[in-house]
């Protein structure tokens, strides 16, 4: 065995190098037991990304400082995700506590691993025991004991690897998520991996491919938390003037979870959970220039996650929409759809989210039911069938006109049939119309959209009267409402009964829980 007591640039280039290959070789490993904080599949590829961006930086040098400050440049620009973002403020820790340093002891070394798990959990708003940070903190606090001024870089890698891989391992036990899906943290799996691939190196071996196999196996049906805050926001800006962290964490706390603050030579970076990403965006745009801004659904990629390991509904074909309310996404699941993407009022479905939507899928027959004028335009934009002829953009532009397509192909599974039935009615008249209700000076309005014409009354039968007559709804035979959630029960009793006075015609109320319109009505 090797007694190397320093590290120079050389060996901590050799050391990352090494790290990255073995994290690389293990990413849909640790996108697979992704649960925490958001089963959203995508820790493997925020941690890759995040290294690769620092050993994509790194400079060939002897001195450890100037080699690890081109790693942590690049790594703080390009950090992704929760636990990426852990992972980049923890190494910057260690840089701190090494700047300026050509060679770095073992034993210095092992104190400014300690000295990065402050500088990460500082970083974090609200650190959660049982992650990545845990596995840092108590992985170095129960290797210190254990070495000492004469110990070698190889005893360290020997001795920490395993307090690691033990840390690690108890993370199932520290979250009920992790508990209930009997998986590790999977930030924490992936930090073990790097740490391992470094070891590894040193001793000039080839890492265990299988090493993750040592962890134990996650549950075949997944369980996991219902989202509070649905949208994954990062940006990194410029500062006009620099402020405290605490002054910007200050401004975001009360706007969601998973908050990463990080202010760093005029840089600012930050990584939330929330809601309201576009509103955030907007009021930190007077503190300087973006650099780079990344927004991502983490409902959809959970959704997408959860799909991967569900029976397949169709055999060579998946069906693939977009709605709101969950009465009618649940409808559009028990008529055939594959995976139905929650898309709220208006929501911002940029080319970089579509293709995060479809491109999931694209090895594969797709038939697309949009449910939406915007979203259809955009879907035919970029993917024209003389380049991808797999992909096939059903003219559904509305909820209704989607509801009756898929109501058509009951009974009808085979691809060519189920495309032939959708081309035979996609182009057919149908008949939409919604209502809305307003309150106005403490006075009650609906308002109702037809194509090409708004009504507003403060009586409900008669703008049903202007917007769906009899004759105007004649030349169909069912009519369809969607109530929403703000529909009363009185007014809904009343819709029914207007609709159930048409001779002849067969009509059914669904409980759509839409929360922007209190009736769609549709008409076939």
């Amino acid at each position: 065995m090797n007694h190397t007591k320093s590290i120079d640039g050389r060996l901590l280039r050799q050391l990352l190098l090494c790290g990255f290959e073995n994290l690389n070789s293990n990413v849909h490993y640790l996108n697979d037991i992704n649960v925490f904080p958001v089963s959203d599949s995508d820790t493997g590829t925020n941690l890759r990304r995040t290294f690769e961006m620092g050993i994509n930086e790194l400079a060939i040098s002897p001195s450890f400082s100037e080699v690890f400050s081109s790693f942590i440049q690049g790594m703080l620009i390009g950090s992704r995700g929760n636990s990426g973002s852990i992972l980049s403020q923890y190494f910057l820790g260690i840089y701190e506590e090494t700047k300026g340093k050509d060679e770095v002891t073992v034993f210095d070394f092992c104190k400014a691993m300690e000295k990065a798990c402050v500088v990460a959990y500082q970083a974090v708003l609200q650190p959660i025991e049982g992650t990545i940070l845990t596995a840092m903190r108590e992985s170095i606090d129960n290797t210190i004991p254990q070495i000492s001024t004469e110990t070698s870089l190889e005893q360290f890698f020997d001795v920490y690897s395993v307090e690691l891989f033990q840390s690690v391992q108890n993370t199932t036990n520290r979250l009920d998520i992790l508990r209930l899906n009997n998986v590790v943290d999977s930030g924490a799996a992936g930090f073990y991996l790097i740490v391992d691939g470094m070891k590894s190196g040193l001793h000039n071996a080839t890492p265990n491919k299988d090493e993750t196999m040592l962890f134990i196996t996650k549950n075949a049906q997944e369980v996991s938390d219902p989202l509070t805050f649905r949208y994954c926001t990062e940006f990194l800006m410029k500062m006009h003037a620099e402020q405290s962290r605490a002054y910007f964490a200050g401004l975001l706390e009360s706007k969601g979870d998973s908050l990463i603050v990080t202010v760093s030579d005029g840089l600012l970076k930050i990584h939330i959970h929330t809601n309201e990403p576009q509103n955030i965006l907007d009021e930190f745009s007077m503190f300087g220039e973006y650099i780079e801004t990344k927004i991502d659904d983490m409902l959809v990629q959970q959704k997408i996650s959860q799909y991967t390991s569900h029976p397949r509904k169709h055999n060579g074909y998946v069906i693939i929409s977009f709605a709101h309310g969950d009465g009618i996404i649940q409808l559009f699941d028990e008529l055939g759809c594959d995976i139905v993407f929650n898309t709220t009022q208006n929501y911002q479905l940029n080319e970089d989210n579509f293709h995060f939507f479809i491109n999931k899928f694209i090895d594969e027959q797709i038939l697309l039911l949009p449910n939406d004028e915007t979203i259809y335009a955009t879907a035919i934009a970029l993917y024209p069938p003389s380049k991808y002829p797999n992909v096939h953009v059903i003219d559904s532009q509305n909820v209704m006109k989607s509801y009756f397509l898929l109501s058509f192909m009951i009974g009808t599974d085979v691809l060519s049939d189920v495309l032939g039935t959708f081309s035979a009615y996609e182009h057919a008249d149908f008949f939409v119309a919604r209502i809305l209700s307003i309150t106005i000076q403490q006075k009650k309005f609906f308002v109702g959209f037809t194509t090409g014409e708004t009504i507003i009354n403060d009586s409900l039968d008669e703008l049903l009267v202007s917007i769906a007559s009899p004759e105007a709804v004649q030349p169909y035979s069912s009519i369809i409402v969607f109530h929403g959630q703000t529909a009363r029960t009185d007014e809904i009793a009343q819709v029914s009964a207007y609709f159930d006075a048409f001779d002849g015609k067969d009509f059914a109320m669904i409980d759509g829980r839409q929360d922007d319109f209190d009736y769609i009505i549709g008409a076939m």
